[in-house]
């Protein structure tokens, strides 16, 4: 009974223009955004390229990570060609390729695999459950199948199973595509990165799955399918752009974080105030034990603002977790190396390097960087997908208990 329950609800779903629609935009997108990733990475790629073949110790280059289609996440800041003062001690960083990036696609913060699965394909999945019960319920078809011996049970598993595989089947397709442009790219080779891949389709399915719970869950819980509509929406944007908008305001009630521009201006000012006091000794300090100074001035204050960070991080996280969309958003980064962590492990790798053309000035060492393990990424990542599983239990067993009770002969 179940798999007639499952093979009927796909077929009513694969015949609506509703949904054959909404898979059409699905798809522009989806191979729309990934051909102006692959361009922005070739781009990056290039300048990448040219900057690293100078022999300049003053000039370092990060590479660009591959899998920025899948989510570029702390790209920006982690992907980069860094030019080192050594005389003011200081760096300049020139992101890759921003200027090839197309104007039309300029709204949205990244066109990338991460940005349709947690905005669009969620949509998609409440547009696709909303009326699943309250729709059959209003127009007495699921008195009839009740009344045909269905159990409720298989209904209601059947209505799940079936939207789960009209979304699950085009997503992991497109993704697989995708997949065989980027291994013609050379974008996809080393088997780390197909585990990504892989662990990153794995949790936008449990992302896609818990929308699906929402939508069902909102359908058992009204009687008319207009109701389930404005509810399922309301939902969603509560669930994707207020909450995720109110963690970083509720994390900075718990850690004081300064600004980017207090902590320059703090610098700067300790500079100046460095360079005042040393001019106006008796006996100023050599330039080598000055600079050796105002460096550990540096070094304490850019500690301090670490630690502070790492805290605002830390709870931030932890809020996070009532929100399904910032979990998934700040798992899939880190799945595709692109993270937070990679990104501040790609600064700690230019400080050093920094440091160390300062004190070898007449033989510095070439820089080299290497991105975190596969292991060091996913770690964060699990923890996040754990999460997401048991939200998502949780509601499913909302959603059958309340079907359960559901008082069919009501119209």
């Amino acid at each position: 009974m179940l798999k007639t329950i499952v093979l009927h609800e796909t077929l009513l779903n694969l015949k609506s223009h509703r949904f054959l629609l909404i898979q059409g935009l699905f798809a522009m997108l989806f191979f729309g955004g990934l051909v102006v990733n692959i361009d922005r990475y070739k781009s990056s790629e290039m300048e990448y390229r040219e900057a690293a073949s100078v022999v300049d110790r003053f000039t370092t280059a990060v590479p660009p990570n591959p899998l920025r289609v899948f989510a570029e996440g702390a790209e920006k800041s982690s992907a980069v060609e860094v030019v080192t003062d050594v005389l003011m001690y200081d760096f300049s960083v020139k992101p890759w390729g921003e200027s090839n990036v197309s104007l039309r696609l300029s709204v949205f913060e990244a066109m990338d695999v991460n940005f349709i699965v947690k905005v669009i394909l969620s949509l998609i999945a409440v547009l696709i459950t909303f009326a699943s019960v309250s729709g059959e319920r209003f127009d007495g078809t699921l008195k009839l199948a009740s009344a045909s011996g269905a159990s409720r049970k298989h209904l209601i598993l059947g209505k799940l199973i079936a939207s789960f595989l009209c979304l699950a089947v085009p997503f992991v397709i497109c993704t697989i595509i995708s997949c065989l442009i980027l291994a013609l790219n050379d974008m996809l080779s080393t088997p780390a990165d197909i585990a990504r891949v892989c662990l990153f389709t794995l949790f936008s399915l449990i992302y896609i799955f818990f929308f699906l719970l929402v939508g069902l869950f909102i359908s058992i819980s009204t009687k008319r399918p207009q109701e389930s509509l404005i509810t399922g929406v309301l939902c969603w944007l509560t669930l994707v752009f207020i909450i995720p908008a109110l963690v970083p305001q509720a994390s900075k009630l718990f850690v004081d974080l300064p600004s980017a521009r207090a902590m320059e201006q703090a610098r700067l000012h300790r500079f100046y105030e460095k360079s005042f006091n040393n001019r106006n000794v008796p006996n100023p300090l050599p330039v080598r034990d000055y600079m050796a100074q105002m460096q550990a001035e540096n070094d304490a204050a850019w500690e301090a603002n670490r630690n502070q960070l790492s805290n605002y991080a830390r709870v931030a996280r932890w809020l996070a977790v009532l929100s399904p969309y910032d979990a998934y958003n700040n798992a899939s980064m880190e799945i595709v190396g692109n993270g937070v962590q990679n990104a501040i492990h790609a600064k700690k790798s230019i400080i050093q390097h920094k440091n160390n053309v300062y004190q070898n000035r007449r033989n510095p060492p070439r820089f080299e960087f290497n991105r975190m393990g596969f292991a060091s990424d996913s770690g964060p990542a699990l923890a996040s997908i754990f999460i997401l599983c048991i939200e998502a239990t949780i509601l499913l067993l909302f959603a059958y208990r309340g079907f359960m009770r559901l008082d069919l002969r009501e119209g």
